[in-house]
Parts: C-alpha cells; sequence; structure tokens
C-alpha cells in the first residue's frame, strides 16, 4: 500500500507539471505540414540542450520540440493515462482486498467478542456453582459437626444416665444392708422385749405368789416392787425404740422409693428430649439431602442414638 501511494502520488506529481493545453486537430495538421529543420540550426554556441526553444519535456539529449517530434508528447500523455489507470485499478484492488480484510476483521471482531461474552459468562456460572458447592460442602461440615456435638452430648447423657444407675444400685445396696440391719435390730428388740415380758410375768408371778402367801418381809416386797418398775420402764424404753426404729425404716423405704422414681422420671425425660431431637435432626437431614445433588449427597446419619436409647430402655425396664 505504502508503494502505490507513492506511485499515486508521483503520477499526479507529473500530470500536474505537464502542460494542460490540448492542441486541436487544425493546429496537429499544421505543425506536421511544416518542412522539418535541421536541429543544428535552433542549438547555441554552447550546444546545451535545455536552451533550445521548443523543448516542452526536459532532460539530456531531449530534442522533442513542437516542430520536430510533434507527437511524442501525446504517447506520453497517453501512455501517462494508462499507467495511471492501471494504478487506480491497482488501488482500487487493494483498497477492496482491504474493505473485504477490515470487513473480515470486524466480522472476527464480533465473534471474538461473542465468544468472550460466551466465555465471561462460562466463567460466571462455573463461579456461581463454585460458590454454591462451596456453600454446600460447608452446610454438610456444620451439619456434621452439629450431628458429631449432639453424639457427644447423648455420649454424655448415657455415661450420666450409667453413673446415676451405679448410684442407684449402690443405694439399693445400702437400703437392703440398712433393711438388713434393721430386720437385726428389730429381732434383737423383738428378743429383749419378749424376754422383758417373760421377766415381767415372772416377777408378777413371784408378786402374786408373795401376796398370797402373805409371807416374806417388807423390804422383799418393795424390792420386787422395784424391779418391777425398773423391768416396765426396761420394756417402755424398749417399745419406744422399737417403734422410732421402725418409723426411721418407712421413711428410709420412702425416701429411697421417691430417689428411684424421680431418677428414672427424669431418666425417661431425657430420653424422650434426645430421641425428639434425633428424629428432628434426621427430618432436616433427609430434607437437606433431597435438595442436594446426587454427586454431592452425603450419607444417612447412623442409628446409634436410637439403638443407645433402646438399650437403656431395655435396662430400666428389667431393673424395675
Amino acid at each position: 500500500m505504502f508503494i502505490v501511494s507513492l506511485v499515486l502520488a508521483r503520477v499526479r506529481q507529473l500530470a500536474e507539471t505537464r502542460p494542460t493545453v490540448t492542441p486541436t486537430n487544425s493546429e496537429r495538421e499544421f505543425l506536421t505540414s511544416q518542412p522539418k529543420r535541421p536541429v543544428v540550426k535552433h542549438m547555441t554556441s554552447n550546444h546545451s540542450s535545455y536552451t533550445l526553444k521548443g523543448v516542452r519535456f526536459g532532460g539530456f539529449n531531449t530534442f522533442n520540440g513542437w516542430n520536430i517530434f510533434a507527437n511524442n508528447w501525446y504517447a506520453n500523455i497517453v501512455e501517462a493515462a494508462q499507467q495511471h489507470q492501471a494504478l487506480e485499478s491497482k488501488f482500487a484492488d487493494a483498497r477492496n482486498a482491504a474493505a473485504e480484510q477490515n470487513q473480515q476483521c470486524e466480522t472476527l471482531k464480533v465473534e471474538l467478542a461473542r465468544t468472550i461474552e460466551t466465555v465471561t459468562k462460562e466463567r460466571q456460572k462455573r463461579e456461581e456453582l463454585e460458590a454454591e458447592l462451596q456453600d454446600m460442602v460447608e452446610t454438610a461440615t456444620e451439619e456434621r459437626q452439629k450431628r458429631e456435638a449432639i453424639k457427644d452430648e447423648l455420649k454424655d447423657a448415657l455415661d450420666t444416665a450409667a453413673v446415676e444407675r451405679q448410684k442407684r444400685k449402690a443405694l439399693e445396696a445400702k437400703l437392703v444392708g440398712a433393711c438388713i440391719t434393721a430386720g437385726g435390730v428389730k429381732q434383737r428388740l423383738d428378743e429383749d422385749l419378749q424376754r422383758a415380758c417373760q421377766r415381767r410375768q415372772m416377777l408378777q408371778l413371784k408378786i402374786h405368789d408373795a401376796l398370797n402367801a402373805a409371807v416374806g418381809p417388807n423390804q422383799q416386797f418393795e424390792l420386787l416392787d422395784f424391779k418391777l418398775i425398773d423391768v416396765r420402764d426396761e420394756i417402755e424404753e424398749l417399745k419406744r425404740r422399737h417403734l422410732t426404729l421402725e418409723i426411721a425404716v418407712e421413711k428410709g423405704h420412702e425416701i429411697v422409693e421417691y430417689n428411684f422414681g424421680d431418677a428414672c422420671k427424669a431418666m425417661d425425660e431425657v430420653i424422650q428430649q434426645w430421641d425428639g431431637r434425633w428424629e428432628a435432626m434426621q427430618r432436616e437431614h433427609i430434607a437437606e439431602n433431597e435438595n442436594l445433588p446426587a454427586e454431592i449427597q452425603l450419607m444417612s446419619p447412623p442409628s446409634t442414638p436410637h439403638k443407645s436409647s433402646d438399650v437403656v430402655l431395655q435396662m430400666l425396664v428389667i431393673e424395675h
């Protein structure tokens, strides 16, 4: 394109420097009818070709004057016009080719813009999908952490229940020991009471015999009377201790039964609460798995809490 522009500029410069006056047919016939004159007649003494009168197209050794080479300038003009047309044709072809290339370039630019837009949309979609996947993964991680925390809490509750069960067993053992001890004490008190009653009966018989016989000194009678009073006091003390022990044993039984009932009731409430929370978590987990894609669905939670609660219930039933 640069060479073509240079050639066109040169042609335009030549066209502007050439004469614009074109001879008519009469002038052409007049010039051709004139007799040719020798060239030496028109030359000066220094033989310079640039001092000739009829020179129109300069240059060394150029003698195409109006009266010598009358038709040479027209041929040059025709040749220049042909070259100009050829250059114009080449320029038009080059311009058309450039226009086609520009059009192709614009088309490629449009296609490239569409491709870039498509790639941008796909990148945005991929980023959105990555963000959604990251949110799903974070949600699943949080749910897994919550489930593990609930498992730990349930394990702690089961451990607490086991400790309470051991305490209850120890309390029952103590109660059994207390019952055995109370039974032994009661048996001893009964034996003492029975012996006291026998002694009283014997003393009463002796007093009765003494009264009936009406013999013996007055001191023996008073001594027997004192002994009878002591025996009666001892019997009353034994009765009072026996009654106190029975009341204490009954209160111990009531306290143990009350504590055992409260412990069982609290354990049932704790197990029911954990079962309710676990069922709610399972429902939420199933709903979340239904909303998640098939590729990233998580495993269903194990049924360990339910099994643990069932085992606890069975143990409580067996103990009852």
